[in-house]
């Protein structure tokens, strides 16, 4: 009965790997010199109190000189054989890793889409502008973003977990990473909040809590 109860869990929060949407209209070659490349991963808590309803959940990263942009996903609509470059009891991610024109970028939105009966989009209110650099021939590192209820994600620097990720889907090991975890202005903090391994802790035991009341449920309705 627990095996169909994880497997039914699974189905209801599942998510596919990081897709994109992109309008940046000359993102040069993966391998060109004239790269900067910008990296990190997004993703999403598995059930509890932390965990989303929507099924889509967006990063939005514009070009600052012409507003071009570049939006990295997770997208869990009608997918019920997700894949994913990490999981684990709490939380699952995909990495991304993206070649662009060296210069000045900024991370400039969030969505949250449900795809049920009716299409629902919550876009960010607040205008966020939040500057990220990328710098000839280097991989400027942005961090793991997961998807929360309350319409925010949290921030974590990741950056051994993610680069052997990458490395596995890509054999970039001699390319050079700056962490470039964004500093959040006080604005900001409504969408994008850094964590500690306090949080870590504190979401491993409202997952466990959340899959023990399923459980119980379970066994009443038996």
């Amino acid at each position: 009965m627990k095996l169909v109860f994880y497997i039914c869990l699974l189905c209801m929060t599942a998510f596919s790997y990081a897709d994109t949407v992109n309008d940046i209209d000359n993102i040069v070659g993966e391998y060109s010199v004239d790269a900067g490349f910008v990296a990190g991963s997004i993703g999403v808590i598995f059930e509890s109190d932390y965990s989303s309803e929507f099924h889509i959940h967006e990063i939005t990263i514009s070009r600052v000189k012409d507003d071009k942009r570049l939006k990295v996903k997770v997208d869990g609509a009608f997918n019920f054989f997700p894949s994913y470059d990490y999981i684990n009891k709490e939380y699952a991610v995909n990495v991304f890793y993206f070649p662009l024109k060296p210069g000045e970028y900024v991370v400039s939105g969030i969505t949250y889409t449900m795809t049920d009966n009716r299409r629902t989009v919550v876009r960010n209110k607040i205008p966020i502008s939040i500057p990220i650099k990328l710098t000839k021939g280097k991989v400027s590192y942005i961090g793991q973003y997961l998807a929360h209820a309350g319409f925010f994600y949290s921030v974590k620097n990741e950056l051994d977990r993610d680069k052997e990720l990458i490395n596995k889907k890509q054999i970039y090991e001699n390319r050079k990473y700056d962490v470039k975890i964004p500093e959040f202005k006080e604005t900001d903090r409504a969408y994008f909040r850094l964590v500690n391994e306090k949080y870590y802790q504190a979401l491993k035991v409202a997952r466990t809590k959340y899959v023990k009341e399923m459980e119980e449920e379970e066994a009443e309705g038996d």
